[in-house]
């Protein structure tokens, strides 16, 4: 499909800090009518992964694909769109069942018994000052009433757009309007300021093409809630299981606006998980402790240490004949930083990657769970309440210093307002040492800071002399861009080889930054790993890396990469 201001003006009138943004409500939409026409109609489970900006001029090409049935009949959903001179972005992904989990409820108690009216005049002109600018198309919150954690609220589309609320499962600006009843009673439980919608869980519709509605929102933790649809008489119109907001900032906006390139740069968020639900069968389980470090122990060996016994003990536990609904929980202590906090269990952070494989191969039998470095080893009730948060079927949550649950997502790193198809300058105005500059990669990044980013001075570290066969190629293209590039024969992991080369280019200039490339490969199944091949591939990685990081800390810097995996 094509979508453009043109053909559905009335998206204009959602304008998210000055960009029209397809309201996350119409992606539900496109999931359920997608569903529907090929008999699942229940949308398990919606996440917004970036936002969809429209562009001044012009189309974004809409594509929705739904996935074949799984053995359990579900099948996976996935929305993108395109510009004409972009990629394809991802912005949603889900999926689609046959039978819902829970029974709408009727709304024929109207207005709500103890329930106190809220006062909601001057709502949207406070909407539009904090950025949030609802067109007349989208302001059709009518009436609110609140009681205890719940609020209750009548939406109504424009009586011009009644007919046009029978093209769809739900209007998107209606039920994008129920949720300015939140905003009417002080915000969201767990959320400071506004928020739009970020991960739907159990969306179900009983009849279509409602233009009023009765709505019934129950607060949870954790910017959470639950929604309770009925129409003008109130019969059940649907039900929403979950539906976690998230704050939004204008910079997030602008990062998703289209612009010329295609380049897309995606950081780690750690989000509020959704509330368990109370219906969540009971699962059989089994921990996996990780411990940690062993006092006196250096880094490296600590890695090497914990991670090979971590792999050990996964294989014996895999080896085991459990029955397929036994689930292993492996619990870390301080790997991630779901605080804002500086990791504090570096080689913890390390098993994370092993485990993450090892989902990767088992699917729906491991669940990473990270607690706190000060945790207290936990006894069974504890452990009995981390059960029930892997019914959360997200395969790794990490607990806060509160106990609050947050699950790991990829958002888009927001781009530059200024020049965005220039790259960010960089300090290239003394030497930068690459490890790995034989490799392709290394070969590739090189090029690119000559010819991109100026470079003048680059030192390119190998094991091999002259950077192997083609190393002397590789020299005599760089000369010719204007650089002046040397080879110096360095095994990284080496940490006495690395502190002569170190020391040698810092005695003649000034080392600017370094980029670390240098990796082995040495592929195999999680049941087929070895010690020694998990040795292998750790000493380039992490090895090197922490000699290069001890070795520097106390030079000026511009810059330190890594490229892992």
């Amino acid at each position: 499909s094509r979508l453009s201001l043109d053909s559905h003006p009335w998206l204009a009138d959602h304008a998210i800090f000055g960009s029209v943004l397809l309201p996350g409500t119409a992606f539900v939409e496109l999931a359920l009518h997608a569903g529907e026409r090929i008999g699942c109609g229940v949308l398990d489970e919606l996440t917004i992964q970036a936002p969809l900006v429209f562009p001044e001029h012009g189309a974004v090409v809409l594509q929705v694909v739904v996935g074949a049935a799984e053995t359990d009949n579900r099948r996976s959903v996935t929305i993108h769109s395109s510009t004409e001179t972009n990629a394809w972005t991802l912005h949603a992904t889900g999926s689609l069942s046959t039978e819902p989990a829970t029974t709408a409820t009727p709304l024929t108690e109207w207005p709500p018994r103890d329930a106190v009216l809220v006062e909601t005049d001057g709502l949207y002109e406070n909407m539009a000052a904090a950025g949030f600018g609802y067109g007349p198309v989208f302001q059709g919150l009518r009436t609110v009433w609140q009681r205890d954690n719940e609020i209750y609220a009548e939406v109504a589309l424009d009586q011009d757009l009644w007919d046009e609320a029978n093209r769809f499962g739900l209007h998107p600006a209606l039920l994008d309007a129920t949720l300015h009843a939140i905003a009417a009673t002080g915000g969201p439980t767990g959320l400071d300021g506004p928020g739009l919608p970020f991960a739907w869980t159990g969306v179900t519709l009983t009849a279509i093409g409602s233009p009023v509605l009765r709505v019934r929102i129950t607060h949870h933790q954790n910017a959470t809630i639950t929604l309770d649809l009925a129409d003008g008489t109130g019969t059940p119109v649907g039900h929403i299981d979950a539906l976690t907001l998230r704050p939004v900032t204008a910079e997030q906006i602008d990062g998703a606006t289209p612009h010329t390139h295609t380049d897309s740069l995606f950081q780690l968020e750690w989000v509020p998980a959704p509330a368990v639900p109370d219906t969540a069968p009971a699962r059989e389980f089994e921990v996996l402790e990780i411990p940690g470090p062993d006092a006196g122990v250096d880094q490296i060996t600590d890695v090497h240490t914990r991670v090979t016994d971590t792999l050990t003990r996964l294989q014996a536990w895999l080896d085991e004949d459990h029955p397929d609904t036994t689930h292993l929980i492996v619990l870390t202590h301080g790997a991630t930083n779901a605080d804002n906090t500086p990791i504090t269990d570096l080689t913890a952070a390390t098993t994370w990657g092993l485990i993450r494989s090892a989902q990767a191969e088992h699917p729906d039998r491991i669940t990473l769970i990270d607690t706190p470095t000060n945790t207290p080893t936990p006894d069974h009730h504890t452990l009995t309440t981390l059960t029930t948060l892997t019914t959360l079927n997200e395969p790794q949550i990490a607990l806060t210093t509160n106990n609050t649950p947050h699950i790991p997502r990829l958002t888009q790193t927001p781009t530059p307002t200024s020049t965005p198809t220039e790259p960010t300058p960089l300090n290239t105005n003394g030497t930068i040492l690459i490890t790995g500059a034989n490799g392709a990669l290394g070969t590739l990044i090189a090029r690119h800071l000559v010819q991109t980013h100026g470079a003048h001075n680059l030192v390119l570290a190998a094991r091999r002399p002259n950077g192997g066969p083609n190393g002397p190629q590789l020299i005599t293209e760089l000369n010719n861009l204007g650089a002046t590039a040397r080879w110096a024969t360095c095994d990284t992991t080496d940490r006495n080889a690395l502190t002569t080369l170190i020391n040698e280019i810092t005695q003649n200039d000034h080392l600017t930054g370094i980029i670390h490339t240098a990796g082995t490969l040495d592929d195999a199944t999680l049941q087929t790993l070895t010690p020694q091949k998990l040795t292998t591939v750790l000493r380039p990685k992490v090895d090197a890396a922490w000699h290069l990081h001890q070795l520097t800390t106390h030079l000026d810097l511009s810059f330190f990469v890594l490229f892992s995996s």
